[in-house]
């Protein structure tokens, strides 16, 4: 870990990964720190919002389904193919798609997405690990370059900080679970969240969040990934999920073909344990 570092996230291609391992090229690992400035601001502090109750397990269901796919990696790791695919499983399916570029992917847009009636997010983002007070987190990259001035609110609150995909590359924001469950401007509705990166349910705080706030369910992986893997899986996860399958059966059938994340140890899961049955029915 960096020593400049209070928070350490992992979330790029050839960062360090936990225990100062440096993961392979193609893995998903980065650092997120936190400036010991923010002290001096400490009467900004806002306390956070008590979390929603999760809704009940059911079939995902809308008379105008729309999808999203968020594309952060896209800016150093582009993949138009995987895109193209996804997009057109989607259509055919009955969603109306949109697809947030890089130069989209902003906190302001995390915090509106649950707002734009989506039933199925797909978040093609950096994420790693991070030390933080009280225990470990993750959190997912954005691509807005990271400054100690901006949104101090957000990070005396410690629900935003400073990111870096790998050693030397750019510093951007990265969002915390925290930010998900008092940012959001709505709550979900139900959405299925599928996320790419490493880490993703790595402990319950981050799926949680989105649970909280009114997701059916969060699909991701437990540990490092990478990239060409997670894109693999993620297209064969949505044929399952789009072809009439459950939750439980898509990412067993994806985690079956693939296999297991890069060290050998990351696992495709989804959370909470008991929605394993909800089924995603598009239609116009």
């Amino acid at each position: 870990m960096p020593s400049r570092s209070d928070l350490a996230m992992g979330g790029g291609r050839r960062g360090r990964g936990p225990k100062g391992r440096g993961p392979r090229r193609g893995e998903l690992a980065g650092f997120l720190t936190l400036g010991l400035f923010l002290a001096l601001i400490a009467l900004l502090l806002i306390p956070p919002q008590a979390p929603r109750p999760p809704p009940a397990a059911s079939s995902a269901t809308t008379a105008r389904m729309r999808a999203a796919i968020v594309d952060q990696l896209g800016a150093l790791f582009p993949n138009p193919a995987f895109l193209s695919e996804a997009k057109a499983l989607l259509r055919r399916a009955g969603f109306e798609v949109d697809v947030y570029g890089p130069g989209e992917v902003t906190m302001s847009l995390y915090a509106s997405l649950p707002a734009r009636g989506y039933r199925l997010i797909v978040y093609r983002v950096h994420s790693g690990v991070g030390e933080w007070p009280g225990g470990r987190i993750v959190g997912l990259f954005t691509t807005e370059a990271y400054s100690p001035l901006a949104y101090p609110r957000e990070q005396l609150a410690k629900l935003i900080g400073p990111a870096q995909a790998f050693e030397g590359g750019d510093v951007v924001f990265a969002i915390a679970p925290g930010f998900i469950r008092d940012r959001s401007i709505m709550d979900y509705g139900g959405a299925v969240i599928i996320l790419m990166g490493c880490f993703g349910l790595y402990g319950e705080e981050l799926p949680r969040a989105f649970i909280d706030r009114g997701a059916s369910a969060v699909i991701g992986w437990t540990g490092l990934v990478d990239i060409d893997h997670t894109d693999e899986a993620t297209l064969l996860l949505l044929r399952g999920l789009l072809g009439g399958m459950s939750i439980e059966e898509a990412v067993g059938e994806a985690a079956r073909a693939v296999g297991p994340g890069s060290n050998g140890h990351s696992a495709l899961g989804y959370y909470p344990p008991g929605r394993g049955a909800l089924r995603i029915r598009a239609g116009r």
